[in-house]
């Protein structure tokens, strides 16, 4: 995974680089991007109607039934590991966007037998969103758990 951010390259004489935690950060896990833009518009209703998102763009990757001004898409990814393995979904890391954000997830990859979900939560109302291509939308982690659920470490 790059280091690499445009905010930072914009920074004098991209001085953001200098700092080890912010740059090492940037390392942590693996990034998902889509394929192609999904543009939507949240009209500013938050319930759990999936008709208060409209999807301009990418309908084919996306749904939006879970309401709440969330569109989920769909990765096409499965991840099958041992039990007490997840995988942890945040923002991707030192990507900002105003309009919109990655609902953090927990999810155990032991018994995931469907594609693995990433849902995104509309920020700004009545205005169209886009997710850019191959720009990162969301960053996993594994997590590792004792038999007692107690978390180990997120190093694989």
């Amino acid at each position: 995974m790059s280091i690499k951010r445009d905010w930072m390259d914009v920074t004098p004489e991209k001085h953001a680089y200098r700092c080890f935690p912010v740059t090492q950060a940037n390392m942590v896990g693996w990034n998902l991007s889509c394929s192609q833009d999904i543009k939507f518009i949240w009209n500013g209703i938050n319930d759990t109607s999936s008709e208060n998102v409209t999807i301009l763009e990418g309908q084919e990757f996306t749904y939006t039934g879970r309401g709440q001004s969330t569109v989920s898409i769909h990765t096409g990814l499965t991840f099958r590991s041992e039990q007490n393995i997840s995988m942890f979904t945040i923002n991707p890391v030192n990507y900002f966007n105003e309009d919109f954000e990655t609902m953090s997830s927990l999810i155990s990859t032991s018994w995931l037998d469907t594609g693995f979900p990433l849902a995104i939560k509309a920020r700004s109302a009545n205005k169209e969103i886009t997710i850019k291509g191959r720009n990162p939308s969301c960053n996993y982690s594994a997590y590792f758990f004792d038999s007692n659920g107690q978390y180990l470490n997120s190093d694989i």
